[in-house]
């Protein structure tokens, strides 16, 4: 059952790449944002460089995070955010990171507007191997600003 739901996933994620222009023409563009290291969404790996954000659904639950330069794509579903602190106005990403691994954890367009990721499977492993090792589990919270993208 889990493998057909990850052949499922694996085969939407690559039918909406393919469709990237038409789905682009028709989208809510959020931001843009430089990222100054590799991170992780879900469990695919980017490096870091400039990215766009991109809402795929008039909801704003299904987001498209691509390079400005087109090599690397990754679409994602995403739960709306409560903000548990105090939010910047400007949007911004916000990551969890582990010594040199960072995931991202939620991207927001306003300080009231913010969209969660689910955390992924290798973020939960990478926390019970902290936690067996007497390390703490607890990440380092990193926010990065972007520019709001009137596309």
């Amino acid at each position: 059952m889990l493998k057909r739901i990850c052949i499922f996933v694996a085969t939407l994620s690559f039918l909406v790449v393919l469709g990237l222009p038409l789905a682009q023409a028709q989208s809510n563009n959020l931001m843009v944002v430089h990222v100054p290291f590799d991170f992780y969404v879900r469990d695919q790996m980017l490096p870091a460089g400039a990215y766009r954000i991109t809402a795929l659904t008039d909801d704003g639950a299904t987001l498209l995070i691509r390079s400005e330069d087109g090599r690397e794509a990754v679409v994602v579903l995403t739960n709306g955010a409560d903000a548990k602190r105090r939010q910047p106005d400007a949007p911004h990403l916000v990551f969890n990171r582990y010594g040199e691994q960072s995931f991202l954890i939620s991207a927001w367009h306003d300080a009231a507007n913010g969209r969660k990721l689910m955390q992924s499977q290798r973020e939960r492993s990478l926390r019970r191997e902290l936690a067996q090792g007497q390390r703490a589990a607890e990440p380092e919270v990193v926010t990065i600003t972007a520019s709001a993208d009137g596309n």
